[in-house]
C-alpha cells in the first residue's frame, strides 16, 4: 500500500511538472525536477530519473532557461555515477553530447557548463578506463564546442580526442578566424607537440599531416616534406621521424639533440615548447629526468655534448662536423649535409596563447 501511494503521489507531481512545463512557469518546473531527482535516488530508481533529467534538461535548455538547465544536466551526470551498473555506451555519449548542445554559450554561466564538462569527462573516466576520459567523449564535446565558437575548450576537448581529422579541420578554423597570418606554423606545432607529451603519436602524424594537406597556406606545397614552408615545420617533421628511427638509443639521442640545437631559433618562438620537448625527450629519447635546481635539462645536455659552443647558434664549424660524422648514419638529410636551416626570416612571439597541459 505504502508503495501505491508513493507512486500516486509520483504521478501526481509529474503531472503538476507538465503543467507547469506547458504554462511556462520554468522557475516551478525547475524545482519540481529537482524534487523528483531526490525521491528516485531514494527509492533507487535510476533508469526512470535518467530518463526524466533528460528530458527535463532538454526542456529547459531549449526555452533558454540555461542556468537551470546546466543544474539539471549536472544532476543527470550525478545520476549515472550514483547508478553503478550503468555502462558507457553510444547512447548515453549522444545524450551528454545532445545536453551540451542546447548549452548556449553565456558567460555569467561558463563555470556552471564547466563544472558538465568536467563530471562528464570524469564519469566517462571511471567507465572507460582512460584515466583522461574516454576519447569518443572527448570527440563529442569537441566538435560541439567547436559549433559553438568556444575555440579553447574545443581545443583542449580535441587533444583528448581519437578525431584527428576533425581535430586538423578545427585547427584550420581556430587560426584562420582567431590567428595572424604568421602564425600558421604555432598553431600546429603546439598541438602535435602536446599530442606527443600525451604520448598519441599516432595522432600527433594524422594531425599535423592533415593540418598542412588542408591550410590554405600550405595546400600548394609539392611536397608534404621538408623542406615545407618553414623551419618550424620541418623541426616538428624530424621529431615525428625520429621517434621510430631503427638505430641505437643513444644516437637516436644525439639526433634529438642536434636537431633541438639547430632548429633553437624556431623553438623559441615559443616559449612553452622548451617544456614539451624536455618532456618528449624523456618519453621517447630516453632522457634523464632533470636534476633538481639545474639550469634547465636541455640547456645541460647540449652544453655537455657542445662542451666548447660559445657563439649564439651553440655549435662551430669544427664542433658541428665532429658531432656530424658520429651521427651521420642516422640523420635527416637535411641534417645531415650540415646545412643550418634558414631561420634569417622574422621570428615572432605567438600573439595566441594557449592553455598549459593539464
Amino acid at each position: 500500500m505504502e508503495h501505491e501511494n508513493g507512486a500516486t503521489a509520483v504521478n501526481r507531481i509529474e503531472k503538476k511538472l507538465r503543467q507547469k512545463l506547458d504554462e511556462g512557469d520554468y522557475y516551478e518546473a525547475h524545482q519540481i525536477y529537482r524534487t523528483l531527482y531526490f525521491r528516485y535516488v531514494a527509492q533507487k530508481k535510476f533508469d526512470d530519473l535518467i530518463d526524466l533529467l533528460f528530458d527535463g534538461a532538454s526542456s529547459l535548455l531549449k526555452a533558454d532557461q540555461i542556468a537551470s538547465g546546466i543544474d539539471l544536466s549536472i544532476l543527470y551526470v550525478d545520476t549515472l555515477t550514483k547508478y553503478e551498473e550503468k555502462v558507457i555506451d553510444e547512447k548515453v555519449l549522444t545524450s551528454l553530447d545532445s545536453l551540451l548542445s542546447f548549452m548556449k554559450p553565456v558567460s555569467e554561466l561558463a563555470a556552471n557548463k564547466e563544472k558538465f564538462l568536467q563530471e562528464s569527462v570524469k564519469w566517462s573516466a571511471s567507465k572507460s578506463g582512460n584515466v583522461r576520459g574516454s576519447p569518443e567523449l572527448h570527440a563529442k564535446f569537441a566538435n560541439t564546442l567547436w559549433k559553438q565558437k568556444e575555440y579553447s575548450q574545443a581545443r583542449r576537448h580535441f587533444l583528448w580526442s581519437n578525431d584527428a581529422l576533425n581535430c586538423a579541420k578545427f585547427l584550420v578554423d581556430y587560426h584562420t578566424t582567431q590567428g595572424s597570418k604568421d602564425e600558421s606554423d604555432l598553431f600546429i606545432a603546439q598541438a602535435t607537440l602536446q599530442l606527443l607529451v600525451r604520448k598519441n603519436i599516432q595522432m600527433a602524424r594524422a594531425v599535423f599531416s592533415d593540418y598542412l594537406r588542408l591550410h590554405p597556406t600550405f595546400a600548394d606545397q609539392s611536397s608534404s616534406k621538408p623542406p615545407l614552408a618553414t623551419p618550424l615545420l620541418d623541426f616538428i617533421y624530424f621529431v615525428l621521424e625520429s621517434i621510430d628511427r631503427q638505430t641505437t638509443q643513444a644516437n637516436r639521442l644525439q639526433i634529438y639533440t642536434i636537431l633541438i640545437e639547430k632548429y633553437q631559433s624556431s623553438i623559441d618562438r615559443d616559449p612553452s615548447y622548451k617544456s614539451y620537448l624536455d618532456k618528449i625527450g624523456q618519453i621517447f629519447f630516453g632522457l634523464p629526468q632533470p636534476k633538481p635546481k639545474s639550469g634547465g635539462f636541455l640547456s645541460n645536455l647540449l652544453n655537455d655534448l657542445m662542451k666548447d659552443d660559445d657563439d649564439e647558434d651553440g655549435e662551430d664549424a669544427q664542433d658541428d662536423n665532429k658531432e656530424k660524422n658520429k651521427t651521420n648514419a642516422g640523420l635527416p638529410t637535411v641534417v645531415q649535409d650540415g646545412t643550418k636551416p634558414d631561420t634569417t626570416k622574422s621570428e615572432m612571439k605567438p600573439k595566441l596563447r594557449e592553455e598549459e597541459l593539464d
